[in-house]
């Protein structure tokens, strides 16, 4: 009957220690949960970093931290030369003497939200940025002159075209 009697008595000393031990095992399972977490939204970022190459002669770009920068003096050749990354960029930026956008060039580029043209565009290609439905204004030039055909077509969010030089040549579907 002794045993019997300390039993309970051993069992309840041992009690308040594993209760004790509860939140510190809860709030283990939370730290690692929250460090799983960062990890998991840390990759992504780190995938989009690091592309790059020609588009045009004399004429390069870089995605870098998903903006797209276009440097040299030139036009931007026909077509996507960044097709493989357009769901990586969300701001373009053309430096130097970038002249023209061409044909295409960020047609798709569905999270593109802005787009600095620097200070020589002349010319936006046809369906440049068809379907970027995030951009909501433009900022264009005193250099530039003409739009092409559809150019900004499907950028539902677009509500703003603000041109610093004359008024450029607008075409019927441009929009």
């Amino acid at each position: 009957m002794v045993g019997r009697g300390r039993a309970p008595a051993i069992r309840e000393a041992a009690l308040p220690e594993f209760e004790r031990m509860k939140p510190m095992k809860k709030r283990w399972m939370i730290n690692l949960l929250l460090v799983s977490l960062l990890l998991a939204l840390l990759a992504p970022a780190a995938s989009a970093v690091a592309a790059s190459g020609t588009c045009g002669e004399g004429l390069t770009w870089k995605l870098e931290n998903y903006t797209l920068t276009v440097t040299g003096s030139g036009e931007i050749e026909d077509g996507c030369p960044w097709a493989d990354y357009k769901t990586k960029i969300d701001h373009v930026v053309l430096s130097g003497g970038v002249t023209k956008v061409g044909k295409e060039n960020f047609s798709g580029c569905d999270r593109l939200e802005t787009v600095d043209f620097g200070d020589a565009l002349v010319e936006i290609g046809d369906k440049a940025f068809y379907g970027c439905e995030d951009i909501e204004y433009i900022h264009l030039p005193a250099t530039f002159r003409s739009f092409g055909a559809q150019s900004f077509r499907g950028c539902e969010s677009l509500k703003y075209v603000y041109c610093d030089g004359g008024m450029p040549r607008f075409n019927d579907s441009c929009l």
